[in-house]
């Protein structure tokens, strides 16, 4: 999911798993999750953590090293009062092009390359910003699909795709000169892609069996509600108003939940992980509490709830005993 800062989450929670796979797999070092999952796609924040663990074959470790510093990099410093965007694009897309050069040798690496040997397939989300009302996210992929347009660029163009968010990041042109494309975050009616996750899926592994889906959200935001206001039937609705709007459109738990429901006759197959307690009040660009996301993500694995989804999942990716045909998804999932 996206979720700014509150990201790093993700990554702790994905350490723990890796940890654990390690132990009960009798490895030597924690697997590097690009090794050991076949699909990875993330939103904003989630899309930065797919890259770094996709294409760029980063251990969980290094991501958490990278994430911190680039937060550090890209949030220190805001933009003056009255810009159309909080903080520098400028900054993400030097960083980014700075690990995509250590990484792959090339800081204009492509997206998708053919000569390049991914052995985990991803995928970021943004959104054309003049056409969002159908809330059908642009996916930027590191792979080939059998049917559809495959919209290729650099992976430094889809990062800042990804995580352009209205009045954080400003938008972002992508294509060909002639023929460019205005891009903006897909946390507006994608942040949590996981019916994405699905669709993909079921296009790239049509006869294949299915382990588990993994989804990882950057903790639970504040209850959305709308405070009491004489403005809120007036002509200009009040900025309280406007904000309750923006988080409706921006929340993953009422997907999250829709896919529960879907998935609840099947036992340990479908996961969802998300920090319920202390990351509320966190602002997007709040690089300098990592260190209080990494303490709540830590808690909430110590939980009896946390503990026990954490074992089903190890054990759901270790020894698998309830595959699932991802054709039989759709007697599931409506599509």
């Amino acid at each position: 999911d996206g979720g700014g800062v509150r990201g790093l989450s993700q990554l702790i929670i994905l350490r723990e798993l890796m940890d654990r796979v390690k132990s009960t797999a009798g490895l030597a070092t924690p697997p590097l999750p690009g090794e050991y999952f076949d699909l990875i796609g993330g939103t904003g924040t989630g899309g930065l953590i797919a890259l770094m663990l996709g294409p760029l074959r980063m251990s969980v470790a290094d991501a958490i090293t990278t994430y911190g510093q680039m937060s550090e990099q890209v949030f220190s410093e805001k933009k003056w009062k009255g810009k159309d965007s909080t903080f520098k694009a400028s900054k993400l897309e030097d960083f980014i092009k700075g690990i995509v050069a250590a990484k792959l040798g090339n800081s204009g690496a492509q997206m998708l390359d053919l000569n390049r040997d991914d052995p985990c397939k991803a995928f970021v989300c943004a959104m054309p910003a003049f056409s969002i009302s159908a809330a059908i996210p642009r996916l930027f992929r590191t792979y080939q699909v059998p049917k559809g347009l495959t919209f290729n660029c650099m992976i430094w163009e889809a990062a800042r795709a990804t995580s352009a968010s209205p009045k954080i990041f400003k938008p972002i042109k992508i294509g060909d000169s002639s023929l460019q494309e205005l891009f903006i975050g897909g946390g507006i009616g994608c942040n949590n892609p996981i019916r994405q996750i699905l669709q993909e899926a079921e296009l790239l592994f049509p006869s294949k069996y299915v382990a588990c889906v993994l989804s990882i959200g950057a903790g639970h935001s504040k209850t959305i509600s709308f405070a009491s206001t004489g403005g809120l039937f007036s002509n200009v609705l009040p900025l309280s108003v406007c904000t309750t709007l923006h988080s409706i459109a921006t929340d993953g738990e009422g997907t999250a939940e829709e896919i529960a429901r879907q998935f609840q006759t099947i036992s340990d197959f479908y996961f969802r992980f998300n920090v319920d307690q202390g990351l509320q009040s966190f602002k997007l660009g709040e690089w300098y509490r990592l260190s209080e996301v990494q303490t709540h993500a830590e808690q909430y694995l110590r939980t009896i709830s946390g503990d026990r989804m954490l074992t089903a999942t190890v054990q759901a990716l270790t020894k698998p005993s309830n595959n699932l045909l991802t054709l039989a998804l759709s007697k599931f999932y409506s599509f």
